[in-house]
């Protein structure tokens, strides 16, 4: 649909979304750190941004981001949904969309939810991958692409 993507760079979903994304044609930026020494980025990564470490990646990661997909995922995962939501709930940066796709992270969206403290109407939670998509046309607007 034109938009870029932008993640952490490495192995697992990261190279897996940046594979899709550019086999059509969708530049695909990889927030990679120094202080994961001599681990490479993926090949499929158009630009890296190499940061000194995790939490200017994190900064950067949040900085690019229109809208953030949250994949199934472990503390890493956890780590940049958590600062979102923080810098959402400090008035840090405007709410953006926070997509799920499927329902890992259902506990945690609860959580959220139940909190008071975000704005629901930036929570979605999407089936699979053509609701996502879907959900970013109606939210995104062609000048962020």
């Amino acid at each position: 649909m034109g938009y870029q993507i932008s993640n952490g760079g490495y192995q697992g979903t990261m190279e897996a979304t940046a594979k899709g994304a550019v086999e059509i044609g969708v530049p695909v930026t990889g927030v990679t750190c120094d202080i994961f020494g001599s681990k490479r980025p993926n090949s499929f990564i158009n630009n890296e941004l190499r940061t000194r470490d995790y939490k200017y990646r994190l900064e950067r990661l949040v900085e690019l981001g229109d809208a953030y997909v949250v994949l199934p995922g472990s503390t890493g995962t956890l780590l940049e949904l958590a600062m979102v939501w923080e810098l959402f709930n400090k008035g840090f940066i405007a709410p953006k969309p926070v997509i799920f796709l499927a329902y890992f992270w259902k506990p945690v969206i609860d959580t959220i939810l139940n909190s008071g403290e975000t704005d629901a109407a930036c929570i979605y939670i999407a089936k699979d991958i053509q609701h996502v998509v879907g959900y970013l046309q109606t939210k995104l607007t062609s000048v962020s692409k």
